[in-house]
C-alpha cells in the first residue's frame, strides 16, 4: 500500500492549500520496496527451514508459480491494451531484463511494467539462494549472504575503488566487456542486494534478537521511530543504510515481539497481505489506463484530490482481489498439485547436517 500511495500521490498535489500534500503523505512510500526485499530474505529462509525430498525442485516450482504467471499475464494485458512499446521490449520485460543497464541504479531503465524492476532483484536472490541450498541446507542463509556480499563489495572495490551502500550506486558499465556480462556485473554490484542479507540474518539471529531485554518496549519505540522517519523523510532513499535502516529496525523488533507474544490474526491485514502481490503489479497499469482513457469516464474525470485518490484505491484493491482469485490462487494451487503429484517422495524430513 505504501508503494501504491507513492505512485498515486500526484492526485493530492496542487489541489489543497498545502500544494505538495501528496508528497508529504506518500513521497516516502517507496520505502515499501526495501521493506519487501528484507521481508523476502526472511521469508525464504523461514520457508525452507526443513529439508524434504526433492527440496530444490519443490523450491523452484513454488517460486516460479508464485511469481511468474501473475507477472506475465499482467505484462501481456499491459502490452496489448496500454503500452505503445515494441515486441522486443515485451520479451525483454518478460525475461525480467531491465531496459538499459547504463541508466541510473537501482532501476537500470526499469521494466515495461514500471515497478516490476524489483522482480529482477527478487528472482536473482531466489537463484542465489537455490545455489546456497544446493551446497548446504544448514548454512544456506550464510552461504547466500556470502555470495551476495562478495559480489557487491568486490565489484565495487575493484571498479570503483570504494564501497557505497547508497541504492543508486553501482559500478559503471564496462565498455570492454560483452554487453551481457557488463550488464550483469553492474547489476550484481547493486547495494540493494544487501537488503536480502539483512532479512536472512534476522531469521538466523531471531533467537538472539528475541532475548534482548524489554523487546516489547523496543518494538513500540521502533514503530514510533519508523513513523517519524517516514514523515520527516529521514534518509528517504533506497539502500541498506537509508530505507533499509527503517526496515531492519521494524522487522527485527517485530519478529522478536511476535516470538514472545501471542498475536491474533487481524483479518484486514491478512486480506491485504494475500492480495499484496496482485496489488503491487496491477496498480501502475490501472493508473496508466485511467490516464489514457480517464477523460471518457465521468466520475474519474470530474473528481479530484482525495475523492479521486480514494476512487483509485477502491479500483486498485478490487482489481487486485480479482487477479488474486482468478490468477494468483489457481497457479499456487497448481504448483502444490505438481509437487504432490510428481515430487512428494516419501514426505520424510531429512537431516539438516549437510
Amino acid at each position: 500500500m505504501l508503494v501504491v500511495g507513492f505512485h498515486f500521490r500526484g492526485n493530492l498535489n496542487d489541489i489543497y492549500p498545502i500544494k505538495n500534500f501528496g508528497d508529504l503523505m506518500f513521497i516516502s512510500g517507496s520505502f515499501g520496496v526495501d521493506l519487501f526485499f528484507m521481508i523476502s530474505g526472511f521469508i525464504i529462509a523461514l520457508s525452507t527451514a526443513k529439508i524434504e525430498d526433492n527440496m530444490l525442485t519443490k523450491y523452484v516450482v513454488k517460486r516460479f508459480f508464485r511469481i511468474y504467471p501473475l507477472f506475465i499475464i499482467t505484462l501481456a494485458i499491459f502490452y496489448l491494451f496500454i503500452s505503445h512499446e515494441d515486441n522486443f521490449s515485451f520479451w525483454r520485460s518478460a525475461l525480467l531484463i531491465q531496459a538499459d543497464y547504463s541508466q541510473q541504479a537501482p532501476f537500470f531503465g526499469g521494466n515495461m511494467i514500471g515497478q516490476a524492476w524489483t522482480l529482477t532483484y527478487e528472482i536473482y536472490f531466489y537463484l542465489i539462494f537455490l545455489v546456497a541450498m544446493s551446497i548446504s541446507h544448514k548454512y544456506r542463509s550464510w552461504i547466500a549472504s556470502a555470495i551476495l556480499a562478495a559480489s557487491v563489495f568486490s565489484l565495487q572495490l575493484y571498479y570503483n575503488g570504494n564501497i557505497s551502500m547508497e541504492g543508486d550506486n553501482a559500478i559503471p558499465l564496462q565498455a570492454g566487456l560483452p554487453d551481457a556480462l557488463a550488464a550483469y556485473l553492474r547489476f550484481a554490484s547493486s547495494p540493494m542486494l544487501i537488503e536480502f542479507i539483512f532479512g536472512m540474518m534476522v531469521y538466523e539471529l531471531r533467537n538472539v534478537i528475541s532475548s534482548i531485554p524489554k523487546i516489547n518496549v523496543l518494538a513500540v519505540i521502533s514503530c514510533s521511530l519508523a513513523f517519524c522517519f517516514y514523515f520527516a523523510q529521514y534518509k528517504a532513499a533506497h539502500g541498506p543504510f537509508n530505507y533499509g535502516m527503517w526496515a531492519i529496525l521494524l522487522i527485527a523488533t517485530l519478529v522478536a515481539y511476535e516470538m514472545k507474544n501471542e498475536i491474533k490474526e487481524i483479518k484486514v491485514l491478512s486480506f491485504f497481505g494475500d492480495i499484496s502481490y496482485s496489488l503491487y503489479l496491477t496498480h501502475i497499469a490501472i493508473t496508466m489506463y485511467l490516464d489514457k482513457f480517464g477523460a471518457n469516464i465521468p466520475i474519474y474525470n470530474q473528481w479530484v484530490g482525495m475523492s479521486r485518490l480514494i476512487l483509485l484505491f477502491i479500483i486498485t484493491i478490487t482489481t487486485a482481489y480479482i487477479f488474486y482469485n482468478v490468477v494468483e490462487r489457481p497457479f499456487i494451487r497448481l504448483s502444490r498439485y505438481i509437487i504432490s503429484r510428481h515430487f512428494s517422495g516419501s514426505g520424510r524430513v531429512l537431516s539438516q547436517q549437510s
